[in-house]
């Protein structure tokens, strides 16, 4: 099992090219996602978009990935070299060189593909995992660069309401088994319910084998809440019908 935004980025493979808008250039990101991955926040049908950015969103992407990485934290993950690699490979500015040519342009556009696919790869390194600073505050950098913050948001969004969603009936199948589990019938021949608390049983020929219930002389099993009122009632194993106080 993947952690959470390790888990979106695993099934992405990124391209990136170049384009101008108003003399301006862009950097076109391409990024498509294997179909059959379950784990997206895209729409199913999404298999793959494109993003224009300008050369000042990678920066600012840059910027915040060496902070995530929180510089000199300890772990026994590689982050040490993927803090070296970002502040060394990160196309720098030129005062001499014009940033529209198309030397420049291209000399950029490698650099940040490197960049993008060196740290994608190093997070999907399971050998990275053991940190948590990089498989959540820099994989959500990242997962947020390449889906959208919002598509992210939503998606933890949806993914949290269905764990709660999961865990509440797991809890209420739970109960429902451990009710029917017990085979205590009261006189109407319906399972007795749980209204007796375990603190008002009485009688010392029964022991405990857990806080939910009592084992009987022969060996019979009930939950405290079905015996108690039986055993008050008749002394008897519902089952086996011994007497339990001689």
């Amino acid at each position: 099992m993947l952690p959470t935004y390790v888990g979106l980025l695993e099934p992405l493979q990124l391209t990136l090219q170049s384009a101008r808008d108003n003399h301006r250039p862009l950097f076109v990101l391409h990024v498509q996602r294997r179909v059959n991955c379950r784990q997206s926040p895209t729409s199913s049908s999404a298999t793959s978009w494109s993003f224009p950015r300008p050369f000042a969103d990678f920066e600012a992407l840059h910027k915040r990935l060496t902070l995530a990485l929180q510089h000199g934290h300890f772990c026994n993950a590689g982050c040490p070299w993927l803090f070296s690699f970002l502040t060394s490979e990160f196309p720098k500015k030129h005062i001499f060189q014009r940033n529209s040519s198309p030397r420049t342009v291209e000399g950029r556009r490698a650099k940040l593909l490197e960049l993008l696919t060196s740290t994608l790869e190093f997070l999907l390194d399971r050998k990275n995992h053991a940190c948590s600073v990089a498989t959540t505050n820099v994989a959500k950098l990242l997962a947020q660069f390449l889906y959208g913050e919002d598509a992210v948001s939503q998606y933890i969004f949806e993914s949290y309401s269905e764990t709660e969603t999961t865990s509440t009936n797991n809890t209420s199948q739970s109960k429902s088994i451990g009710a029917l589990a017990c085979d205590v019938k009261s006189d109407s021949g319906k399972g007795l319910g749980f209204n007796v608390s375990p603190g008002n049983a009485g009688g010392g020929s029964r022991r405990r084998s857990s806080v939910y219930a009592t084992v009987l002389r022969c060996g019979h099993q009930f939950h405290d809440e079905c015996i108690v009122p039986v055993l008050n009632k008749t002394l008897r194993c519902p089952t086996c019908h011994r007497l339990e106080i001689e």
